[in-house]
């Protein structure tokens, strides 16, 4: 029985992933993903309680896949000072948020999209930003903080912070707003290029403020 369980959650899973991209969340509907699962609707309550319930896994899932193939510090390794450490931030950063696997370029602009609507409507979601946010914020901020000499809840840590994430998401929102200008990375390379940018434009902000603080 148990592994019954875990199988059906599974296609509900994988058959929730289909429906939720191809419709997103407003036009999808229970009934129909448990067609394609095979499974009954007393089964989503069952194991996500309801629509909103499995929308959150599945978004909370592919964030997870995110996270997993570029980490918050692609690349860092230990001993590396402050100023490398805010490079390979802002390299994972820019790599999750526009490095798409070869083939899978269409699926990855639905689930952006799907992501940025969740974090930016009348009631944001609140999971996706503590998996998000919050997350990356427990490490970039002592590394700003550490750069500017000052505490880190000091309000020029956390702008600095939010400022060299804003960069990020600029290119994010640019690319699923589909604005012609705005680069999108084909390859590593690629993502070094753009990332060592916002470092380095971030960077001479955080003297320029801890001049100012002197």
């Amino acid at each position: 029985m148990a592994r019954d369980n875990r199988d059906t959650r599974q296609r509900i899973i994988d058959a929730a992933e289909q429906v939720f991209l191809e419709k997103g969340f407003e036009h999808a509907t229970v009934r129909e993903i448990c067609k394609r699962a095979g499974a009954n609707v007393a089964a989503v309550n069952y194991h996500f309680q309801d629509k909103q319930g499995l929308y959150d896994h599945v978004l909370g899932m592919w964030l997870d896949q995110c996270y997993e193939r570029f980490p918050i510090d692609m690349g860092a390794e230990p001993g590396m000072d402050d100023e490398t450490l805010l490079f390979h931030y802002v390299r994972g950063s820019v790599a999750r948020l526009l490095l798409d696997e070869p083939g899978c370029e269409e699926t990855a602009l639905r689930q952006g999209r799907l992501i940025l609507a969740e974090l930016t409507g009348d009631r944001p979601n609140t999971k996706l930003l503590d998996m998000g946010h919050y997350q990356e914020n427990s490490y970039l901020v002592p590394i700003v903080a550490r750069l500017l000499g000052v505490e880190q809840d000091r309000i020029e840590a956390l702008g600095c912070a939010e400022a060299a994430k804003g960069q990020c998401l600029h290119y994010f929102v640019g690319r699923m707003a589909a604005v012609e200008d705005v680069p999108v990375p084909k390859s590593l390379e690629d993502v070094d290029v753009v990332a060592r940018f916002i470092t380095d434009f971030s960077l001479g902000g955080i003297r320029r403020i801890k001049e100012r603080l002197l």
